[in-house]
């Protein structure tokens, strides 16, 4: 006699399961009494791996293969043989339509439909792909619906992130383009007046008049490119984590005057009315004295830029608790009467490279108030912004907490008054660069000679025995480093040897100290601080200052 369940052999551990199952509580009732139409459709989907069920009768009887059974997950193997309607309750209310379709008669296909399961204990969205199939009994009747189903989930998520990743991409390049075409921009405003400049200087002659004019001028657009240099490198510093706070306690009135010296011929030219209210009590903070007057001076250059000509500035500084234990907190403002902020543009001020429609032609790469923000994050402080919209003026607004330590003299480099008693070498492969500093020098009181290689360097050394060296570290042939050493190896310790290079991340400045330099200055270096350097070294006396190294003059951010 032939056994009535052999359509179930071979069929998997859902076979296997479907032959040992009391089908007492299914509403299919025992296998040996399915027609033959279902026990077809059965023995099919057993046989297949891909993965497939059919629901049958009224109550949509639910059978499946090993395959759909991953599918099920933790429902599974609770489900063999229950209804379609509680099986999957938590989608039927997007599924039950098509199924209707099939019970009527019709297929229906569907591509990725989005569905959210609850297959594994929690809810997930999940994609499939299927099509349900209406199954007809001996009759001739729709008894049942067949589907076969793949599960697209991964790849709707892949190509969901390749999409992401590509407007991604696409957004930076554009963001890319329009940085790089403000970048030409914002070097192209600066060398116009220099070039002017230049050429009404050689119009003019030595008109005293002419040529103070034409120097001032210069000055800050030379001012203008140093600070969009240094800005752009900050953020590579920054981003990188390759800055460290060199922190000291510090008067926060000196911090804000030289903030303020910095921009005050900018708010000069622009009328602009600067009211600074501070306490009259010293408040002293923990900060990098250098980051922390870069950001308020940030700041106040935003604040300038955005405000028409007879505006209005304010800086204020109010200090909460001072007297308490932790100590108190600093809340400096910075409000000016500019053209402010849209509502739309605010959560993106301080993100990198943005700039908001602020009807300003020369509304600048981007940078400044997202190293403002930076370094701010950097000091344990925060930093927020507040515009009631355009028209309306903006205010920044930055919280640190207080030092209780005695703040440090920090002495402020200026070349006013001072002489160079000393025997010096310039060696730049940059014609000009060593031109110009060897007039410098010379205009000051000092000797010197000028070298354009390594060799020539070493040459000019031995007949000269300079006392400070000014080597540029970027040489064609054989570079700074090399050169550094073979003086050291020549001449001792005795020289100061300081590089003046373009070259100026902390990696650069270490690598100079281990070559043996004596100092660091970044180009272009500010004049005072180079002839500061120079005025304390007297012929033969050796080198006062200390080795290139973070921390110390070499370190520090002298631009």
């Amino acid at each position: 006699m032939t056994d009535s369940r052999e359509f179930l052999g071979g069929g998997g551990q859902v076979g296997e399961l479907m032959r040992s199952l009391d089908w007492s509580r299914s509403p299919l009732g025992p296998p040996d009494r399915w027609p033959q139409s279902l026990r077809t459709v059965v023995g099919l989907l057993l046989q297949s791996r891909f993965p497939m069920f059919v629901a049958w009768g009224s109550e949509l009887g639910f059978l499946y293969n090993d395959s759909y059974a991953e599918i099920l997950g933790a429902k599974h193997p609770a489900a063999l043989g229950r209804r379609f309607s509680d099986i999957w309750s938590e989608i039927w209310p997007d599924i039950s339509p098509l199924i209707d379709a099939a019970m009527n008669g019709h297929a229906t296909y569907r591509e990725d439909l989005p569905l959210v399961m609850n297959r594994k204990g929690y809810d997930e969205q999940t994609w499939f792909t299927f099509s349900y199939s209406p199954v007809r009994d001996e009759n001739g009747r729709v008894a049942g619906m067949f589907c076969a189903c793949t599960e697209t989930t991964k790849q709707v998520l892949a190509e969901r992130a390749l999409r992401d990743s590509e407007g991604r991409l696409r957004e930076a390049g554009k963001r890319k383009d329009e940085f790089l075409a403000m970048l030409a921009h914002e070097l192209r405003n600066p060398l116009a007046p220099i070039r002017t400049g230049l050429e009404l200087i050689r119009v003019a002659g030595n008109t005293p008049g002419a040529v103070e004019r034409v120097r001032s001028t210069m000055e800050r657009q030379v001012a203008h490119m140093v600070r969009l240099i240094d800005d752009l490198l900050d953020v590579s510093r920054i981003t990188s984590g390759r800055i460290q706070l060199q922190r000291e306690p510090t008067l926060l009135s000196g911090l804000l005057s030289s903030a303020i010296e910095a921009n005050a011929a900018a708010i000069a030219a622009r009328k602009i009315q600067l009211t600074v209210d501070v306490p009259e009590t010293p408040c002293v903070l923990d900060v990098d004295p250098t980051r922390f007057v870069q950001v308020v001076s940030n700041l106040l250059h935003n604040a300038t830029k955005f405000t028409p000509a007879g505006g209005a500035i304010l800086v204020s500084a109010q200090v909460s608790s001072a007297d308490s234990n932790p100590p108190g907190e600093l809340r400096l403002l910075v409000r000016d009467s500019g053209v402010g902020i849209a509502p739309a543009f605010l959560p993106r001020v301080f993100d990198l490279f943005s700039q908001g429609d602020r009807g300003q032609a020369d509304s600048g790469l981007g940078i400044g108030l997202a190293l403002a923000r930076r370094i701010v994050d950097m000091h344990g402080g925060q930093i927020e912004v507040h515009s009631q919209g355009p028209g309306q003026g903006s205010e920044f607004i930055i919280r640190l907490p207080l030092s209780t330590q005695a703040p440090v003299d920090r002495p402020t480099a200026t070349s006013d008054g001072k002489r160079i008693d000393c025997r010096v070498l310039v060696i730049d492969d940059n014609r000009d660069a060593a031109t110009v500093t060897a007039m410098l020098i010379e205009e000051l009181g000092g000797e010197c000679r000028v070298a354009y290689d390594a060799e020539g360097g070493l040459r000019a050394m031995r007949e000269y025995r300079a006392d400070v060296v000014l080597l540029d570290v970027g040489m064609a042939g054989i570079d700074g480093y090399a050169t550094c050493r073979q003086i050291r190896l020549e001449f001792g310790e005795d020289v100061l040897v300081v590089a003046l290079t373009g070259f100026g991340q902390d990696d650069d400045k270490d690598k100079a100290a281990r070559a043996g330099f004596s100092a660091h200055l970044t180009k272009p270096a500010d004049p005072a601080v180079l002839v500061t350097v120079l005025s304390r070294v007297h012929p033969q006396t050796g080198s006062s200052v200390e080795p290139a190294g973070r921390g110390r003059l070499g370190g520090a951010h002298h631009q």
